[in-house]
C-alpha cells in the first residue's frame, strides 16, 4: 500500500485569534501503514493516533514554503535552512507535530520520520520510519490539505489571511508556464520565488537563456548556489566547445553506447543497477578488465577547477566523451562518469554532483555496481552477515574502492548488517 494522509477529522472552536480558532481539529498523519502521529501521554496513561492542534499554522507553513518544499533537492547547501523547510517540527508554531522531513528527489518524495518528546518525556510521539512516494502523489496530499483550511476559513468568514494570499499567488503562479518555470528554478537553488531580488533573478533568467539547450538546468539550479550562478554559467558556456577527440578511447566508448540495451520502466537507481551488471558481463567481467575500462575513462578526463562547491565533475557528450573533474578520480566517480556518458546523453553537458536528484542518483548506482557488484560482493561474504570495520576495510581494498561504497553496496541489496 503506498499512501500519505494529512487526516482532519471534525471541527471543533478553540480560543483566538480567528484563524486558530476556527481551524481547530484532531490531526491524524499516515505513511503507507505507520501512523506518524501516534502519541503517547503516560501521565494519564493515554495512546492516541490523533494530535489536537489549529491547521492553520501548519497551512500556512506549507504555503510559505510550498516551491521549495517540492523543487529544493539540494539538503547540503543550507542544513539548517533545510531542515526549517522541510521538517513538519518546524510549522507547529509551539503546538506538537512530528519530526517528520519531507525530502523532494524529482520525481519522488522520500520521508523520514523519528521518535520526538516535549517537557521531558512527558508526551512523547513514538513513530520512526521511511518511505519513499510518487511526488505527485505527496504534492497532490499538501495541496489538499491547505485547500481544506483555505475552504474552512472561508466558511467561517475569513478572507485575505496571510495563508489565503500565498495560496492565491501560488496558484496563479501555477498556471502561467513561464511564471512557474521560474518559481521552480528560484525553489532549486534555496531561493523564495517571491523575494528574489532584481539581480538575482537576472541571473537565473540569463543562465536560462545561455545554457537551457546544452545540460538539464535542474542539476545546475540544484548544485549551484545563487552566488556561484553567475560564474558557474559562464564556465559551462566555456565548456562548450571541447574539441571531438578521435582516440581510441573516445571510439571505445562509444561503441559500448552504442550497445547499450534500452532503458526499462525503473526508478533511476534500479536502472543504473541493470546497466552496470550489462557492461560487467559483456565488456569487463574481471577485475582486469574493468582496470582496462577504467584506463580508457582516465585517457580522458582533465582535472580542472570547477566554480560549483556541489558540482564533482561535467561530462561533455559533443561528437566525444570528454571529462572534466576537480580531484583526480577514483574508481567510483570514474563509474559515475562512465554512467553519465553512457546514459545521459540528451545533452552536450552532464553534471556530476552531490545532490539527490533522480538523474545522481542513476549514477551512483551504476558506479557502485560495476566496481563492487552486489553478486561477487555476496560470495566474498561466504556465509557471513554480520560484518566489522576490518572486515569493510578488507572489502574495500579487494575491490579496489572506499569503504562508503562497500557500505552502501551492503545497505541497499541487504547483503550483511555492519556492526
Amino acid at each position: 500500500m503506498t499512501a500519505f494522509e494529512l487526516r482532519a477529522h471534525d471541527w471543533f472552536e478553540g480560543g483566538a485569534p480567528k484563524e486558530l480558532a476556527v481551524t481547530n481539529t484532531l490531526l491524524t498523519i499516515i505513511v503507507n501503514d505507520h501512523i506518524v502521529s501516534s502519541l503517547n501521554t503516560p501521565s494519564i496513561r493515554s495512546v492516541s493516533d490523533s494530535l489536537c492542534l489549529p491547521l492553520y499554522p501548519l497551512a500556512e507553513w506549507l504555503a510559505g514554503n510550498w516551491w521549495r518544499l517540492l523543487y529544493e533537492c539540494n539538503a547540503l547547501r543550507q542544513p539548517q535552512e533545510y531542515q526549517e523547510r522541510h521538517n513538519l517540527m518546524f510549522a507547529g508554531e509551539g503546538y506538537l507535530l512530528p519530526d517528520l522531513t519531507l525530502l523532494p528527489e524529482q520525481d519522488v518524495f522520500r520521508l523520514q520520520w523519528h521518535p520526538r518528546s516535549i517537557n521531558q518525556g512527558a508526551r512523547a510521539l513514538t513513530s520512526q520510519g521511511n518511505a519513499t512516494l510518487d511526488f505527485s502523489l505527496v504534492m497532490e496530499t499538501l495541496a489538499a490539505f491547505i485547500r481544506l483550511v483555505v475552504d474552512r476559513l472561508a466558511v467561517c468568514g475569513l478572507h485575505d489571511t496571510p495563508l489565503q494570499q500565498d495560496w492565491q499567488a501560488i496558484c496563479a503562479s501555477s498556471q502561467d508556464p513561464e511564471e512557474r518555470s521560474f518559481c521552480i528554478a528560484c525553489a532549486q537553488l534555496g531561493l523564495d520565488p517571491y523575494c528574489v531580488d532584481t539581480e538575482t533573478a537576472n541571473r537565473i533568467i540569463q543562465a536560462d537563456e545561455t545554457l537551457s539547450g546544452s545540460l538539464d538546468m535542474a542539476d545546475l539550479f540544484h548544485a549551484a548556489s545563487p552566488e556561484e550562478l553567475l560564474a558557474f554559467g559562464s564556465w559551462l558556456q566555456e565548456q562548450q566547445h571541447t574539441p571531438a577527440s578521435s582516440c581510441r578511447a573516445a571510439q571505445r566508448l562509444r561503441d559500448i553506447r552504442a550497445s547499450l540495451p534500452p532503458t526499462s520502466p525503473n526508478r533511476p537507481w534500479t536502472q543504473g543497477y541493470e546497466d552496470a551488471r550489462w557492461l560487467r558481463a559483456n565488456f569487463c567481467p574481471s577485475q582486469s578488465a574493468l582496470r582496462t575500462l577504467r584506463g580508457l575513462v582516465d585517457d580522458l578526463t582533465r582535472h580542472t577547477a570547477i566554480p560549483c562547491e556541489f558540482c564533482n565533475a561535467l561530462v561533455h557528450h559533443h561528437q566525444t566523451p570528454a571529462f572534466l573533474t576537480s580531484a583526480p578520480a577514483k574508481s567510483f566517480l570514474q563509474g559515475r562518469l562512465l554512467g553519465e556518458f553512457l546514459r545521459h546523453s540528451d545533452h552536450q553537458l552532464n553534471l556530476v554532483t552531490r545532490v539527490n536528484a533522480n538523474s545522481q542518483k542513476y549514477t551512483r548506482a551504476f558506479a557502485a555496481e560495476l566496481v563492487a557488484p552486489a553478486s561477487e560482493l555476496q560470495r566474498s561474504l561466504k556465509g557471513r552477515t554480520v560484518l566489522g570495520e576490518e572486515d569493510i576495510a578488507d572489502l574495500a581494498e579487494q575491490f579496489d574502492t572506499s569503504e562508503f561504497v562497500i557500505r552502501h553496496q551492503m545497505e541497499n541489496h541487504h547483503l550483511a548488517s555492519i556492526a
